[in-house]
């Protein structure tokens, strides 16, 4: 008799298929309550440090080791704060209805985002996805994809006095850590493929609507001031 897959639940795309069970990733008798493994640790550390160095390539204009050296704490907050957060949110949320959740990064998906960042001081990446197994209602799987960018949503508000009034000086990287959560809010709840905006509209229109709409008004925000300059 075929072994029944998993059911897999990924929160920033779709990665080449892992096969569970025989690497480890994947056990019906791994604890369900807020647990992390050896192997997700590693992978949540490679994705963090290769985010940030590809970040910080990115922001350093020109390239030169003192402008990639100021760029990394920086990067290290908005990549910190937008993407590890993110990811343990969905991570933590289905723990709390007793699935299976860890993290596992995209090696393909990582060395891209550092190689477009090298060559065209872009970052744009597929780094990892949250694996899930266990069944799960709709309603969960609809909370599950919110808390991602919900947790996006409350840290770019968060930074945003901090962004506007520069309080204790640390206006820049606050800047850029509203800037980061606040897109990757929106993006990631576009209504399409795998990202989360789909799986939240399926569960509730209203939940729907209302975290894209606040995730919309956020990135407005940042670029309002340059649409009505002529």
């Amino acid at each position: 008799m075929k072994r029944r897959e998993p059911k897999i639940y990924s929160s920033f795309g779709e990665f080449e298929r892992e096969v569970f069970g025989s690497q480890g990733y994947y056990s019906p008798n791994k604890p369900t309550h807020i647990h992390f493994s050896q192997t997700e640790l590693l992978h949540i550390l490679l994705a963090l440090l290769v985010l940030t160095f590809a970040f910080s390539f990115a922001l350093s204009r020109p390239l030169s080791f003192a402008n990639l050296v100021g760029a990394l704490p920086v990067s290290f907050l908005g990549i910190g704060t937008g993407f590890l957060l993110h990811e343990l949110a969905h991570k933590f949320t289905a723990q709390h209805f007793g699935l299976w959740a860890e993290f596992r990064a995209s090696l393909q998906g990582l060395m891209f985002a550092l190689f477009l960042a090298l060559i065209a001081h872009v970052v744009f990446a597929a780094p990892g996805a949250v694996y899930i197994s266990g069944g799960g209602s709709k309603r969960e799987s609809g909370l599950i994809s919110l808390a991602g960018p919900l947790t996006n949503i409350g840290i770019a508000l968060v930074a945003l006095p901090f962004f506007i009034l520069d309080i204790g000086g640390i206006g820049r990287i606050a800047s850029w850590v509203f800037f980061i959560n606040s897109f990757l809010a929106l993006f990631n709840m576009l209504p399409f493929g795998p990202l989360d905006g789909k799986k939240v509209f399926r569960w509730n229109y209203l939940a729907f609507g209302l975290t894209i709409g606040v995730a919309a008004l956020l990135v407005l925000f940042v670029y309002a001031p340059q649409l009505f300059v002529w």
